[in-house]
């Protein structure tokens, strides 16, 4: 991923002998992290929005909004701003990409191996946790909560992803989890499907009987077994050796 810097080496060569520097925003945040070049992101987009095609390969498009970046450095240098690095015009150039075809600033996290999951209460409350298990607070996503929303909704739309609305009050172990306990129990466990047309069948019948019989002893039971399971992996990162004791 590309490491954004600012203000540019020599600038920040200075900062450091002057003092301390301000805490680093995340790792793998998402965009240009100074104010003036997030501005850039959105004047990028207008200027080559009506190029953007639904669908393009990023190989089609990002020459393009560098293009478009490259020209946006030279107004602004015109203009008596100061010069954006190349690290920072591919960012901006990346940022346009991501704001259009991904998740925004989000789009970031996801290409990053390292990170684990993102918390997101608002466009301004978000929480990465790695995989070290730290986990650090995130600069915000969108302008707006209203913004973060449409975001997300125009991103599924346009992948193809079925959006599944949970209660924000419910407990970490959601009740989208504890489903998926009795349909192993019920339809998975045991059985021996000839086909995909046979399994199929047998999952819709289930459900049928499931959303006539919710509180069936069965079900519930089923359920709690699941939210017990689900509690004991919590913080576990599956894929790493488990520690050597010593002798």
């Amino acid at each position: 991923m590309t490491e954004l810097r600012w203000p540019a080496a020599a600038a920040l060569a200075d900062s450091q002998q002057q003092g301390p520097a301000p805490p680093a925003p995340p790792r793998g945040a998402g965009g240009p992290a100074d104010p003036r070049l997030q501005q850039g992101v959105a004047e990028i987009h207008a200027m080559v929005a009506s190029k953007l095609e639904d669908g393009a390969p990023p190989e089609a498009i990002l020459p393009l909004i560098r293009d478009a970046a490259r020209t946006w450095a030279e107004r602004r240098v015109r203009a008596g701003a100061s010069v954006p690095s190349p690290a920072d015009r591919e960012a901006l150039a990346q940022a346009v990409y991501d704001q259009r075809y991904g998740l925004g600033p989000l789009a970031s996290y996801l290409r990053d191996p390292a990170v684990e999951n993102i918390d997101i209460n608002g466009c301004d409350q978000v929480w990465v946790t790695y995989a070290t298990g730290e986990r650090v607070m995130a600069p915000p996503v969108a302008a707006s909560d209203e913004a973060l929303v449409e975001m997300i909704r125009t991103w599924a739309a346009d992948h193809k992803v079925e959006l599944c609305f949970t209660p924000t009050y419910a407990s970490w172990a959601n009740p989208i989890e504890a489903h998926f306990g009795p349909l192993r129990t019920f339809v998975v466990a045991g059985s021996n499907h000839p086909n995909h047309i046979v399994a199929t069948r047998a999952l819709q019948a289930y459900l049928r009987w499931r959303n006539a019989n919710t509180r069936h002893p069965d079900v519930l039971a089923a359920q709690r077994r699941e939210r017990a399971r689900v509690r004991s992996e919590r913080h576990h990162t599956w894929g790493q050796r488990p520690a050597t004791r010593a002798a």
